[in-house]
């Protein structure tokens, strides 16, 4: 479901009866931001292997400090009531950048 400020109401509410749901298993989410790295550093020093967990937390720490959220993806997956070996996945899509002045969005 995209939410959008003309369905956040709803989607609010859609999200809230799937949190209740006793067949509710797992949740997951991701999110987009407005940047994913710096200038003169690439992928491969930003994801190094041989980096301890303080070294990866540091830097994602610089990420998530220089950029903001756009987008959340938020799913959470429920036991299917017809098939108990299978899963039913409700989706959001939340925009979550600022909005502009008026006349801007």
């Amino acid at each position: 479901m995209e939410v959008t400020k003309e369905n956040f109401e709803d989607a609010m509410d859609s999200i809230e009866r799937v949190l209740n749901d006793p067949t509710l298993e797992f949740m997951s989410f991701d999110e987009e931001m407005t940047g994913l790295g710096f200038a003169g550093v690439g992928f491969d020093e930003l994801n190094k292997y041989e980096d301890t967990s303080d070294e990866r937390y540091i830097k994602m720490r610089r990420i998530a400090q220089a950029f903001g959220i756009i987008q959340l993806g938020l799913t959470a997956w429920t036991r299917s009531t017809i098939n108990s070996n299978e899963y039913v996945a409700h989706s959001w899509n939340i925009y979550v950048f600022p909005k502009g002045e008026e006349g801007n969005d």
